[in-house]
């Protein structure tokens, strides 16, 4: 078992620097999340030899793993949020900005990236587990087990070509995984496919790859949206990144 969740790891390192070398613009992301990897592979391997009770996760990352996320965005990360993560220290306790992350409070961007960070591996690594913690949300566009908001959408492929594989959404918090229908927007709702306008990438439509739509229907009274990418794990189509307020 031990093996099977190196090789895990492994896969995202190598993952990592594909990405870097194919899209040179994140380079200096990529080469953080290359420096996390680490800590994160040692907080997830710790969790699930000794995984931390349900009430005293935020505590658990507060105190073995904040402290050297904190350490490895200084040393890596981009010059300002290398900068704020202290800040957010002095200002809030570790366990306060990881507890904020866990139940929903606003937090600003170095706040949210400093618990999503920390907080990821250990509730991965105890997967149902830490559901006891949270107050899971009763609707499909959360997470079942932590109540988290979806960070990832993609379509599994199906075994058969004829057919079309089901849409699973994945947390932003837990990384767990659930069903959802297609063509229905992750933060309202909206089914009507007249009101889903689709946003493709530049080099995806139709006409310009065989048929095949790359894209995303998001509600025009939806004022939240999600970025479209190519599903590396599935070699279909994704939706990437949490979601974000849509500029106006």
């Amino acid at each position: 078992m031990l093996q099977v969740l190196t090789e895990v790891w492994e896969a995202r390192r190598a993952r990592t620097e594909i990405l870097e070398q194919r899209h040179p613009f994140a380079a200096e992301v990529m080469r953080l999340y290359a420096a996390l990897l680490p800590v994160q592979e040692e907080a997830f391997l710790d969790a699930r030899t000794t995984p931390p009770a349900p009430g005293r996760i935020a505590a658990h990352v507060a105190e073995r793993v904040v402290p050297r996320i904190a350490e490895v965005t200084a040393a890596a990360g981009p010059k300002r949020l290398a900068e704020e993560v202290p800040d957010c220290l002095d200002r809030s306790s570790a366990q306060a900005i990881v507890a904020g992350w866990m139940f929903g409070d606003e937090q600003a961007p170095a706040e949210r990236y400093l618990a999503r960070a920390a907080l990821s591996p250990v509730l991965e690594a105890m997967g149902q587990d830490a559901a006891a913690a949270f107050h899971s949300r009763s609707d499909r566009r959360h997470c079942p087990g932590c109540g988290g908001p979806p960070q990832l959408s993609f379509f599994k492929r199906a075994a058969d070509d004829l057919a079309s594989g089901g849409r699973v959404l994945v947390c932003a918090r837990c990384h767990c995984e659930w069903g959802y229908p297609r063509m229905t927007c992750t933060s309202c709702g909206e089914q009507s496919g007249s009101r889903l306008p689709v946003y493709s990438e530049v080099g995806t439509a139709a006409g310009e790859r065989g048929g095949v739509v790359r894209g995303l229907g998001i509600p025009r009274q939806c004022r939240w949206w999600t970025s479209c990418r190519p599903c590396p794990s599935t070699s279909t189509r994704a939706i990437s990144g949490s979601q974000r307020s849509r500029p106006t």
